[in-house]
């Protein structure tokens, strides 16, 4: 306070004072009540209204220049698309329900399939959506439908295919929030994936192929899966070596992955295939009944002409043998019997039968039975091939 003066000056020039010493300390007060005490020192008389009212402007002049010197300085920018870290470590849940995560999956190729590890290959175009209200302009007080993020950089319902083997080949993140908070993810996925194969029918069999997907983070409490029906499909004119595309749909109705300590919402997605069987029939079947037609030729030799016969019928063992070599390459090591494996089966007792049947008409032509020889030939002639007919239509279920 300065002693002497109108109280209505000290109080005025006591505010001044305070506004400027939060900008400037209190070094340059120091100096200026300094200075006015000496002008009040100096002053007398009806001159000290005049003396105060100049002061006063000194003051307020000074605080003024140091008011729009600290308006002048640089002020630090604000990251729009700055997302405080709390929002990225827990679901946005609304009123304990789960988040809806659609999912949407367009195949785009099924580049293998391998019966024998019984996995495939497939190539996808995988398309998420989730909506998270803490991220909407409302939320936030400005939108980020403009800003690019990584998937690490907001929270995410962190799915993964569960049966891949290997490494997973993603494509280019596309990441997009809407003004309203809708999340949008966009990849590309290429991996291999194992699926057991039903082969009972091998080589005419349909096979459902399952990619499954699961959030290895959450439980069905928090996070939920449904389908995107409108970005669910396939490219036109798919085609797969080997194998009729007969349709691909997804299914969020699974139950879910059961873990260690707890379970886990999951999605699949399935692709139903049918093999083309006419390369099998024509490379495999078709070469496989000339073989055991083949031996049954012996039925239609003298039984006396013993080394023919057996020419014939050991000639037929021996081209089957070799054709069973390299069919082995083509079948499906399963534990079981397919269809391939009981027609090649058949066969090949068949074909043992017919070398059975030439050493049982050789030895009774040997021994002056040859009638009775010539009649089993007769007999064999029909069953034979009757006998293949039947195991045939038995084996293949024509």
């Amino acid at each position: 306070m300065l002693v002497g003066w109108p109280e209505e000056v000290n109080g005025l020039a006591e505010q001044i004072d305070s506004d400027f010493n939060k900008e400037h300390g209190t070094d340059y007060k120091f100096q200026l009540r300094k200075g006015v005490a000496e002008m009040q020192r100096k002053s007398s008389g009806g001159g000290i209204y005049f003396s105060s009212v100049a002061l006063l402007l000194l003051w307020a002049a000074i605080s003024a220049s140091g008011v729009a010197s600290a308006a002048k300085a640089p002020s630090v920018p604000v990251d729009p698309c700055f997302i405080p870290p709390m929002l990225t470590r827990s679901p946005p849940t609304t009123n304990g329900q789960p988040v809806q995560v659609q999912i949407g999956i367009l195949l785009i190729d099924v580049v293998e399939i391998d019966d024998v590890t019984e996995s495939f290959t497939a190539d996808l175009k995988v398309r998420i959506r989730w909506k998270d209200p803490r991220l909407s302009a409302i939320a936030l007080g400005h939108s980020l439908e403009n800003c690019r993020f990584s998937i690490e950089d907001i929270w995410n319902p962190d799915i993964q295919p569960i049966n891949q083997r290997g490494t997973v080949d993603k494509g280019k993140l596309q990441l997009v929030v809407a003004s309203d908070g809708t999340v949008s993810v966009v990849t590309r996925v290429f991996t291999i994936l194992s699926n057991p194969l039903d082969m009972h029918d091998f080589p005419f069999d349909t096979q459902h192929l399952r990619i499954q997907f699961a959030s290895m983070k959450y439980n069905p409490t928090e996070v939920t899966f449904i389908t995107d029906e409108a970005r669910t499909g396939r490219l036109e004119g798919l085609s797969i070596p080997g194998w009729r595309l007969i349709n691909n749909f997804s299914d969020d109705t699974v139950a879910p992955l059961q873990g260690a300590v707890r379970n886990h919402p999951r999605f699949d997605h399935l692709i139903v295939i049918e093999r083309q069987s006419s390369y099998y029939v024509w490379k495999f079947i078709v070469p496989l009944c000339f073989i055991v037609l083949m031996a049954s030729g012996v039925f239609w030799l003298n039984p006396a002409g013993v080394q023919t016969q057996v020419s014939v019928g050991t000639a037929s063992v021996f081209t089957l043998i070799a054709f069973l070599l390299g069919l082995r390459v083509v079948l499906p090591r399963v534990p079981y019997l397919t269809r391939m494996d009981e027609l090649v089966l058949a066969a090949t007792v068949l074909v043992f039968l017919a070398l059975l049947e030439v050493i049982i008409t050789s030895r009774l032509a040997q021994k002056g039975q040859t009638q009775r020889a010539k009649t089993i030939d007769r007999y064999a002639r029909w069953m034979y091939p009757l006998t293949f007919v039947v195991l045939l239509v038995v084996s293949l279920k024509l």
